[in-house]
């Protein structure tokens, strides 16, 4: 596996972490999206304005890497999210973080994050699952 997608994977988490917009973006191609269990899919910039505008702090410790081995450059991270809302409430959960980049595997083409919709359902209330991007 090349460091260089690591560190873009790592890249993006601190990005997140300091919830840093303009640096999600030069992550991520200009047409990239990001799919989600809950939501569908959706443009990168409005993903992330929906996350931060909903979380006090994300914390995302990796517990896995998988390397795709066909089609486009690709890494999988198996995560476990904490989430601690503006509401004060903490959601914890796992998820498997599907990254595509571009040949180069400088940047980003697209994002599918892997969840139980469930789990985060139940632990939030449904009223709470319209408000939140995960």
């Amino acid at each position: 596996m090349e460091r260089i997608v690591l560190t873009v994977c790592r890249q993006y988490k601190e990005a997140i972490a300091a919830k840093d917009l303009e640096q999600v973006q030069n992550l991520f191609t200009e047409d990239a999206s990001i799919t989600t269990p809950l939501h569908g899919t959706l443009q990168v910039v409005d993903y992330h304005e929906m996350l931060f505008r909903t979380t006090r702090q994300a914390i995302s410790r990796l517990l896995n890497v998988f390397e795709g081995m066909k089609g486009a450059p690709s890494i999988a991270l198996y995560l476990d999210h904490t989430l601690i809302l503006n509401n004060g409430k903490t959601l914890q959960f796992k998820s498997m973080d599907v990254y595509e980049f571009t040949s180069d595997r400088q940047r980003f083409a697209s994002l599918n994050i892997l969840f139980n919709p469930e789990e985060v359902k139940v632990r939030l209330g449904m009223a709470s699952v319209q408000k939140l991007v995960l």
